[in-house]
């Protein structure tokens, strides 16, 4: 409450309305003021203090890579040729194909590497590289951080194992694997001219295996 005989008071509070001195706006430097012409404190929130502003992978990998490129000299256009968006392979990051292309790369290719796993908080991390023009369509993922490719991939209930360095596991069409997995296909021939890791054949076996299951079968 402001006191006529309180001398600790500001001079420009004399007088001065309880609501209009709540409703005006004030600079930061002059509540601060007021509050210690009231023989105010200032307490640490220390709960704030050690809350992190929360920063997207993007972010973060930029602000490594860019203290990199600073400290080795080099120029910040490469910056461009981040990755914007990535996938999941079990617990393998695959980047898409198209980025860290320019060769000036290899130069720091063991910290640039550590540095974008890091940021994306990822065990292992790959590149992707182009499916081979051959019979099985072989992979050609580059692995960049760990020891091997073998991998065990969770999707619509099945585990898919392989070695992702040499089998090409494509996770683009989930819905459409699960909505073959639905079709009702008992007593047809059904061919799957390139089966690959299995992506239709597991969900239709998966579906009628669980159909006999639980006595859902029309036999």
């Amino acid at each position: 409450k402001l006191l006529d005989d309180d001398s600790c008071i500001s001079k420009g509070l004399l007088g001065c309305p309880e609501k209009k001195l709540i409703g005006d706006s004030i600079a930061l430097h002059e509540a601060l003021e007021i509050l210690s012409s009231f023989h105010g404190s200032f307490l640490k929130d220390e709960l704030a203090l050690s809350r992190k502003a929360y920063k997207s992978p993007q972010i973060i990998m930029r602000e490594l890579i860019s203290s990199l490129l600073e400290r080795k000299g080099m120029p910040s256009w490469l910056l461009e040729q981040l990755p914007t968006r990535w996938e999941t392979l079990g617990d393998i990051t695959v980047l898409p194909k198209t980025c860290f292309k320019d060769l000036l790369w290899e130069s720091v290719r063991e910290e640039l590497w550590q540095l974008v796993a890091k940021s994306l908080g990822a065990q292992r991390l790959a590149r992707q590289g182009k499916i081979m023009p051959n019979g099985t369509r072989d992979s050609t993922l580059e692995l960049l951080v760990g020891d091997n490719g073998w991998v065990t991939h969770y999707e619509n209930g099945i585990s898919y194992s392989l070695d992702a360095t040499k089998c090409m596991f494509s996770s683009g069409n989930r819905s459409e694997k699960l909505r073959m997995g639905q079709l009702d296909c008992r007593d047809e021939v059904v061919v799957d001219l390139f089966s690959g890791i299995g992506y239709f054949v597991l969900p239709f076996l998966v579906k009628y295996i669980l159909d006999d299951i639980l006595g859902l079968s029309s036999k």
